[in-house]
């Protein structure tokens, strides 16, 4: 872990994921929430009125599989 430093990679590749998704927050309203530390990252799915959406989860979820992205 450490030779390879992992951590390292992690702390920067979380940093641009957060950033990426940010800015993708700012263009979609559906976007709630994004949160985490390194490549720990949450993103909360909402409707029109701020609540959770679970139909746009699960969509983004199963677009993710498709794409080979989980």
């Amino acid at each position: 872990l450490i030779e390879e430093k992992i951590p390292e990679n992690a702390a920067k590749m979380g940093e641009r994921l957060m950033d990426g998704l940010i800015s993708l927050q700012q263009k979609y309203s559906v976007i709630g929430e994004v949160r985490g530390r390194g490549l720990m990252i949450g993103t909360e799915f909402t409707d029109a009125t701020g609540q959770s959406d679970k139909d746009t989860c699960k969509a983004v979820q199963k677009a993710c599989l498709e794409q080979d992205l989980m």
